[in-house]
């Protein structure tokens, strides 16, 4: 199983502003979005194999129908093994199947199946959500009126700032479908120790007044005085508490806006803040849930973790007295993270022996920067990159002139599985290897915004410079990529990338001190062709054939392909031009320049 936390970023304009990356493939212990944190929203087909392979244990099925072929089976099969999921309250897996049926319908089947699937996308988001246990107290501490405020600057936001025009008899209609199955949802009735009948109850008049209101909206979003006359006190007599529904009912309208915007409670928004710092409270690594057991991928340098003798590939069997098998990555960063100063016992896998260990937390100074390191042909250095923040091109700065220092010709910065940061991060660290030009254009409801990079008194680096990247490389980690290709200044080598041309700002809320990350741009590469929902295609395509990533040190191992090939490539560069890289532009290649 995929675990897939937001990396976010700060953009220009707005006190808090955020552009909001892909789902990572790897994560921090400490998750700082919760419509992220265990699954994407958008399951597609490449779950396949998995989700049958997992709906044939539950389900005993003899057949295994391949995703990949789907035309072959019939609607009939993929709807009943979306049913057969629904019913068990496997939804991620159900909206997989509900997908591959919804493609394969013909008009007559399509609403009935796109209803379908929304309330299984609803109840999966409702699942993410409450699955960490913090927002119910937030819930119940809250004031029905303070909710109610709340609301009005969700709509707010979303009427001003959105970044095209919101159809809000379709946005009210989704957001209800979502109040409705959180109502149904069995995780929230036992958190809140419900009662059954009261919300049934509830359900029913949650359908009554989606009807109403998708009749009478008008154009622009709002809402009328039924959530309070009606909603209101069924939730309070059911034990919800009379500041759910519109608590509620915001993030719902949040969710359904586009798999990118989202609303982030009180805890959420601060372990935002704080990552984006580039510090948080906690042991200090990076994890990888594709497996029963969650994985390190990579120790921060000088961490607890790292003092503790912690390592890439090792596989965290306890933490504490809680198994880890199978836990949603919420839990597991929760069960990581805790106060300064306290600390944690961990049982760990390392091949074929376990090893306890005790694991001080405190706050962590994570670098973006990583692993820098001279190759062993001696002309090329080698980085990774994990995301964009706020001091990755100072870090990137410190690695090159090391690698100068070592002699190296020409750099390879890997970009793989990093799924964006701040996008004026990515802008300063285009500014490392390019004088001047266009890096992004940004364009909002309004209007267009050109971030340049200029001249500056540092100079820019001309080394060759090799980018290594794969499907989950996203957003400001392809804008810098997407640049530097514009510019003739890179090659990319690897995977297409994610696609994701949109940018998240996050907007402060006054009466929660939590806040709403919103879609408030589009944006494209100097030569403005969008890669949104498309990807940046390299220049040489190499592909892991399958191999699975275990650690980080799977990647900068020159048994890694993409790796090899980079390095293949810079000896060709030499044997062709000096310190030129193959199919990279003029001026690449030269010594340290003075903007």
């Amino acid at each position: 199983m995929l675990s897939n936390i937001s990396d976010s970023v700060r953009s220009e304009g707005c006190s808090t502003g955020v552009l909001s990356t892909s789902k990572a493939l790897v994560f921090r212990e400490k998750p700082v979005c919760s419509v992220y944190s265990l699954y994407p929203i958008n399951l597609k087909r490449l779950w396949g194999l998995a989700l049958v392979v997992l709906v044939l244990a539950l389900f005993k099925l003899s057949h295994v129908p391949d995703f990949s072929r789907a035309g072959e089976h019939s609607i009939e099969q993929f709807l009943e093994l979306a049913s057969q999921a629904e019913k068990y309250e496997h939804y991620h897996q159900a909206v997989a199947y509900f997908e591959i049926a919804l493609a394969e319908a013909d008009d007559s089947h399509r609403a009935a199946i796109t209803e379908r699937l929304k309330y299984c996308r609803a109840q999966s988001r409702v699942i993410d959500r409450y699955n960490n246990r913090s927002l119910v107290p937030e819930i119940i501490s809250t004031r029905a009126d303070s909710a109610a405020k709340q609301l009005d600057e969700v709509v707010k936001f979303i009427n001003e700032q959105y970044y095209v025009k919101v159809n809000a008899r379709e946005l009210i209609s989704d957001a209800l479908i979502e109040l409705k199955a959180a109502a149904e949802n069995r995780l929230v009735r036992e958190q809140f120790e419900a009662d059954a009948d009261k919300l049934n109850e509830l359900s029913g008049q949650l359908t009554v007044l989606r009807r109403e209101l998708s009749e009478t909206i008008g154009c622009k979003l709002s809402f009328s005085g039924s959530l309070a006359e009606v909603i209101e006190p069924l939730c309070e007599d059911a034990g919800m508490g009379s500041a759910w529904p519109a608590l509620e009912l915001g993030y719902a309208l949040a969710d359904n806006l586009d798999e990118y915007s989202y609303l982030l409670g009180v805890n959420k928004y601060n372990g935002l803040l704080d990552r984006m710092n580039g510090s948080y409270v906690g042991i200090g690594v990076d994890l990888i849930c594709e497996t029963e057991l969650p994985t390190i991928f990579d120790v921060v340098p000088a961490s607890p973790a790292y003092q503790a003798g912690l390592k890439p590939g090792d596989r965290i069997i306890r933490i504490a007295d809680v198994a880890m098998g199978n836990l949603p990555a919420s839990r597991i960063s929760k069960l990581l993270t805790g106060p300064a100063r306290s600390s944690v016992e961990l049982l760990l896998g390392r091949g074929d022996e376990e090893i306890s260990v005790e694991v001080d937390r405190k706050v962590i100074d994570s670098p973006t920067v990583r692993h820098v390191q001279v190759l062993k042909n001696r002309e090329a250095g080698y980085f990774r990159v994990s995301s964009f923040d706020y001091n990755t091109a100072l870090e990137m700065r410190r690695a090159l002139d090391e690698l100068e220092e070592a002699g190296v010709k020409t750099v390879v910065i890997d970009l793989r599985d990093n799924g964006g940061g701040l996008m004026t991060a990515a802008v300063q660290a285009v500014g490392l290897f390019v004088r001047q030009g266009d890096v992004v254009h940004v364009q909002t409801a309004s209007d267009q915004t050109t971030y340049r990079v200029r001249p500056n008194v540092f100079g820019s680096y001309n080394l060759s410079v090799s980018l290594l990247m794969n499907k989950n490389t996203a957003s400001a980690a392809e804008i810098f990529a997407a640049a530097l290709r514009n510019h003739n200044r890179a090659i990319l080598i690897g995977e297409t990338t994610l696609g994701k041309g949109v940018i998240q700002t996050v907007y402060p809320l006054h009466e929660s001190s939590g806040a709403i990350c919103l879609t408030t741009a589009s944006y494209t590469p100097p030569n403005d062709e969008s890669f949104h929902k498309i990807g940046l295609k390299p220049d040489c395509q190499v592909e892991r054939s399958g191999e699975k990533v275990c650690s980080v040190t799977d990647y900068f191992s020159l048994t890694d392909p993409v790796l090899r090939k980079a390095v293949e490539l810079t000896d060709m560069s030499r044997s062709v031009h000096p310190h030129t890289p193959v199919e990279v532009g003029k001026n690449a290649g030269l010594s340290k320049s003075q903007g």
